[in-house]
Formats: C-alpha cells, structure tokens, sequence
C-alpha cells in the first residue's frame, strides 16, 4: 500500500522551520488561543548536539479522549493500543517534520469526566484531539467549535454527535450507512419482503431503525414490528416473543455489547432459524465469543481483514497489535483500526497544513481516496466519512467471509 505522506507534507532545514515557527507566532491572537502546532521537544542536551548543527526537536501533542474505565473499558483500551502503534509508527517513519505524542486521557464513558478530560487536555496546548465514543462528542462538541481545535471522532456512530460541527470529522462508519447496507442486501439478495427489528434502546439503535426502515420501506418491503432492549440487557425474551408473533421473513438486530450477545444468543433459543441480519458490532472478537452460534449471522463489517491479506501494512499492524495486546488470536478489534487510521489521518493533515488551524481542517474534508489499513478513505459533500463496507458472514472457522462488497458505494 501507498505509504500516507506525501513530499508536500515533508519540511527539512532551519530556515523552514524558522520561518514557519514566526509565522505561527504572528497569526496567534493571544497567548490563551495561539495554535501553536510545532514545540521545541522538552529532553536532555542530546537533542541539541554541540555547536548547535540543527534546530531543536519539534513536537506535535494530539490529545485523546477515551473510555479507560466503565462499561466499555475494553473498547477504550483496544483503541488506545492502536493510538500507540499509530504514534510509533508515525514516529519511526523520519518522514515527519516533528515528533508525534498522542496524550490520552480517561474520560471514563460519562459524559462530565469526558469533558473534564477534554478541557484538561486543551490546557496542554496540544494541536488536535481524537474522540473515542458517542458520549465523549457530543460533551465535547460545543467546545471544539468554541476552541476551535482540529478533531476527528473515531467509535462515533450517531449522525448528531459530528453533524454541523466545522470543527469535527467522523472516521467509524455512521450506523446509519450500516442499516441502509443491510436494508438493501435483505431486499435485494436475501430476498426479504417483511422484516422485523430488534433495537438498543439508545440513539444508536433509534437511529439505525429509522434508516434501516426507510430504506427497507423505499425498495418495496414492509417493517411488521419492531422493538427494543437496554444496553446491559440479559433477558429479552419477552420483545423476541413479541416480534416473532408479527412471523416476518427476516430479523434486523442493532446494538453492541452485552445487549447484542443477548438478543442474538435469545433468538435462536426462540427457534429462530433464519439468518439474524445485524450491523459492525457484531465483529468484535468480545461479542464473538460470547455468542451460542456463529451460523447464519449476517452483518456489516470493514474492510480491514481483506487489507490485511493484500498489504504489507494492514499485516504489520495486526502483528503489532496481537504482540502488544498479547491476544491468543489473530482477531483484532475494530475500534484499534479506526484509532489508529484516525491518528494518522490528523497528523498527515497537522503537516499538510504548516500552521494553519483552518488548512487541517480543508486537507481532511478534500481527502479523496487516502490509502488507510482499512481501504482507501474519502470524505464527501457533506463531510461524511466514504470507506469500504461489506456484507459478510462467518465462516465454519469464525472467520470472516465477503458476500457482498458493492452496496457500499450505492448512494
């Protein structure tokens, strides 16, 4: 795979960095606001060798807000594994014209110790921010439109916690993209003319319902119940009861967690033996090994293990992640990937840009095509995240199996 820097982004000799470094301090309006992207890197003389042949170290702080504690402690900590990789890696390529660090921070998936973390990171001077969860944006969102600080939300799956903020650009598939994939794949190759759904009673699953529906609905199929669990969710017999008695030709389950293990695991208790047709969270090795059966699920999942059969780069990074995390498979969870695409993503814009808070923001929005461990990403008219999604399934040995990989680039 291509590698992600380009030669513009590349800056070498004392003269660019001075003038680079003036022009900072001449745009800032204030010490309280000043966007100061490349700082002199605090260490030993070592960093600047006698005679003072080269300028100091610069470097580049990205703060990162994510669950390291609570109910989704596992995301959090899958994520920041692939923060360091990205951090390492980006380092080790001297193709930067600064030192990364990415400074993470627990915001623990409430929403008061998310923006805490969040303001304490911003008083670090640090030059963008990566989210890590729903509730971790939409905290934040008032304030990185406020503060104006570059930011890319990675395991953010509702429209309204990125949508309208000029400030923000999504990288995780929205579950509205995954439901209207779905949608289409039930009507089209499953042959399905009624369908049920069974939702987390969250924005998540309420969002994903609506336009699993409407799109269901626009190809000619007819939703006959639909119905919803809580998030810790351990017994839903009752709703499985409720919709099966609607006898519709095919089932919608959208959730993540325990609320998914469930519904899945309790539907086939019910006698359910048709495909269960669901959305990403589904692939995460977590939810995976808690299920009863593997057989017949059907869901939306990325395209990070067909990148890691054909690139050099998609591979190392799962061999890195499996040594780091000291995994027992070759499974790596979502929310690594989408983490450490996210990091690279900002900081080739940080480079791109040379200074300018506005000039990071225009280089994500006209990505086009940019070669990620996930696929190639873009961003389109209305600054959503484009990246490829398939329908798959498991395979008798858990493995992931393609069985569709067109819908995504249906509009």
């Amino acid at each position: 795979m291509a590698t992600d820097w380009t030669a513009k982004g590349r800056m070498h000799g004392s003269a660019r960095w001075k003038a680079l470094c003036l022009a900072l301090v001449a745009g800032a309006t204030g010490a309280a606001c000043a966007f100061s992207l490349f700082r002199p890197k605090d260490g030993p003389p070592r960093d600047r060798p006698p005679g003072g042949g080269r300028a100091p170290v610069m470097e580049v702080k990205i703060g990162a807000v994510l669950p390291l504690s609570g109910v989704v402690a596992s995301d959090g900590e899958a994520a920041l594994r692939g923060l360091q990789i990205a951090e390492a890696d980006l380092n080790a390529t001297g193709r930067l014209p600064f030192r990364v660090r990415i400074v993470p921070r627990d915001g623990k998936f409430e929403p008061r110790e998310s923006l805490n973390a969040f303001n304490l990171l911003l008083s670090q001077n640090v030059a963008g921010m990566l989210l890590i969860g729903d509730n971790t944006c939409q905290m934040t969102k008032t304030q990185v439109a406020r503060r104006e600080i570059p930011t890319i939300a990675a395991m953010v799956v509702t429209e309204r916690s990125v949508k309208g903020n000029p400030w923000m650009l999504r990288c995780w598939p929205p579950i509205s993209t995954s439901a209207r994939i779905m949608a289409r794949y039930m009507r089209g190759t499953g042959k399905v003319s009624s369908a049920a759904v069974l939702h987390i009673d969250a924005m998540y699953g309420l969002e994903s319902d609506k336009r699993f529906s409407e799109v269901f609905e626009s190809e000619g199929g007819r939703i006959v119940a639909r119905d919803s669990f809580p998030f810790l969710a351990s017994d839903i017999r009752a709703q499985i009861a409720k919709i099966l008695e609607s006898h519709p030709e095919g089932i919608f389950v959208t959730g993540f967690g325990q609320g998914l293990i469930t519904a899945i695991n309790q539907l086939r208790e019910a006698g359910w033996r048709k495909p269960i047709h669901t959305d990403t969270a589904v692939v995460d090795p977590r939810v995976k090994r808690n299920l009863a059966s593997l057989e017949g699920i059907v869901f939306v999942g990325n395209a990070f293990d067909e990148e890691r059969a054909a690139s050099a780069a998609a591979a190392d990074f799962a061999a890195k992640y499996r040594r780091m995390s000291g995994a027992d498979t070759d499974e790596v969870p979502p929310q690594a990937p989408f983490a450490y695409v996210a990091a690279r993503l900002l900081v080739h814009a940080l480079a791109e840009a040379r200074g300018s808070k506005q000039a990071v923001m225009k280089t994500l929005w006209e990505l086009k095509d940019h070669p990620t461990v996930l696929g190639p990403v873009s961003y389109d008219g209305e600054r959503e995240i484009v990246l490829p999604l398939m329908v798959k399934t498991f395979g008798t040995d858990g493995s992931n199996v393609t069985v569709d990989d067109k819908l995504w680039r249906k509009p």
